[in-house]
């Protein structure tokens, strides 16, 4: 089913995070200590931030009218007198003042976009609601139209992507909004009863908590982090990519790993390759991992651990015998000294492998914690027909 939203890895937050236009208003920048927090919070990704369309073209559309008031109360207050007391290099003609704050709310509507975009919002596209489910809820006069269905054609839509944002399986939604008489009923303000059941048909089991403010967002967002149980979501590719490196050049360079935790190479019994490697130091010179084969899989319910399957090309340093190297030719080798003593050589073999590593998320499922490789499983490889 077409949900009108973007294509998310892993749906969702525990916490989704919805903001109504007016918690916009009058923050036309969306700055200060309460919008750091937000970011912070999706950064630890503890909340998934999403802004319906219709909001930002409601603020974009805000905006504007709130420059022109200003222009309107600047005139009405006598501008030229107050050019000349306060030199603010202000046109004094209305039409001239109001063309200057036009040009500098031209493009809010990019800046504001950038701005959500820097603090992780995801934007939701206009619901995919239909005429008719919008023209039944104005003739009932259900919220969040008023009780003649005339007013709240654009809190309908908003309300919808709510409700979509509820069906990408988050635990809870807390819901930014200080228009308590078309969502919500009482002090402090909670969900109306209709829309309440509405949200349970979509979400049964999730909760949906409202907060007047960005600023008054943190309480429920905090409380819902203590009490809901932690669902680990499967990490992005970039994740798993880069914990699958950093553990690979842990076991090239055969040293301790920066960070606490189980990292580089737990293989019980070595490397098992057909190998003409003699008894004694083998080093793994380098590793290289191809993450086009890349796969994942859950070690239990979730993804607090996993396992990430790729193949890759691994080459040990070690020692040959030279009488095994001159009779064996299957094995793909790179001679470093052919005359390293007497009866040995200095070679690089190269083996074509599956790696199966091992990884654990952090407790709060932002970042890769521990990574170590597992098992190594020798493939067969396909060289290409030599060109004639």
């Amino acid at each position: 089913m077409d949900d009108g939203l973007p294509d998310r890895p892993g749906t969702c937050a525990p916490i989704a995070v919805v903001l109504d236009a007016n918690a916009m208003w009058n923050q036309w920048q969306l700055t200060g200590r309460a919008w750091d927090k937000l970011r912070d919070l999706v950064d630890e990704g503890q909340i998934s931030l999403f802004v319906p369309e219709v909001v930002v073209q409601e603020v974009v559309r805000g905006r504007k009218h709130d420059a022109n008031d200003l222009v309107e109360k600047l005139h009405a207050l006598n501008l030229h007198r107050v050019e000349r007391l306060l030199s603010l290099s202000l046109p004094t003609k209305r039409d001239r003042l109001l063309a200057h704050v036009q040009s500098l709310v031209v493009n809010y509507e990019t800046e504001l976009r950038n701005r959500l975009n820097e603090l992780g919002a995801e934007v939701i596209p206009v619901p995919s609601v239909s005429h008719l489910q919008v023209l039944n809820r104005a003739m009932e006069g259900r919220q969040p139209f008023d009780a003649e269905g005339r007013n709240g054609y654009r809190d309908v839509l908003i309300w919808h992507s709510v409700l979509d944002v509820a069906s990408l399986g988050c635990q809870a939604v807390v819901f930014v909004t200080n228009n308590s008489r078309d969502f919500c009923i009482g002090k402090p303000p909670e969900l109306a009863p209709a829309l309440k059941r509405e949200f349970e048909q979509i979400a049964p089991t999730a909760e949906l908590l409202i907060a007047a403010s960005v600023a008054g967002a943190a309480a429920p967002v905090d409380h819902l982090t203590r009490t809901l149980p932690r669902t680990y979501l499967q990490p992005d590719n970039d994740t798993v990519e880069a914990a699958l490196n950093q553990c690979a050049e842990l076991i090239v360079a055969g040293g301790r790993s920066p960070v606490p935790g189980r990292w580089g190479e737990q293989l019980d019994d070595g490397w098992q390759f057909s190998s003409l490697l003699s008894e004694g130091p083998i080093e793994v010179e380098s590793i290289d991992l191809e993450f086009g084969s890349l796969s994942c899989q859950p070690a239990g319910d979730d993804w607090e651990e996993f396992t990430a399957r790729a193949r890759a090309t691994v080459v040990l340093d070690g020692f040959a015998f030279k009488a095994d190297f001159y009779v064996e030719d299957r094995i793909r080798v790179d001679v470093q000294d052919r005359d390293w003593n007497k009866h040995y050589m200095h070679v690089h073999e190269y083996h074509e492998a599956e790696l199966s590593f091992r990884l654990v998320q952090n407790e709060t499922g932002t970042a890769i914690k521990e990574c170590w490789l597992e098992e190594a499983t020798e493939v067969e490889r396909h060289d290409p027909p030599d060109p004639d």
